[in-house]
């Protein structure tokens, strides 16, 4: 929850003293290196709390299926309203 709320005051911030060009252009792009370390730390630490490596399974493998249930929906919708 915390992060969602920086999120928001930090764009809503940026764009009221700089501008949404400089928010997609410039200040996004400053951290993609940080986006996908925090990433790949939050998912050794997942591992290393949870202590087995089937956990992780049990954590990712539902996300999957529920991803790919969304897309196909979302693909089958797409299809019969030729959008």
């Amino acid at each position: 929850m915390i992060p969602l709320v920086a999120g928001i005051v930090t764009r809503t911030f940026v764009i009221a003293h700089k501008g949404k060009e400089y928010l997609e252009n410039i200040f996004v792009h400053q951290f993609d290196n940080a986006t996908t370390i925090g990433l790949l730390l939050t998912l050794i630490s997942y591992i290393c709390i949870s202590g087995r490596g089937y956990s992780v399974l049990s954590f990712t493998y539902p996300s999957y299926c529920c991803a790919t249930h969304n897309t196909d929906i979302s693909y089958l919708l797409h299809r019969i309203w030729r959008i």
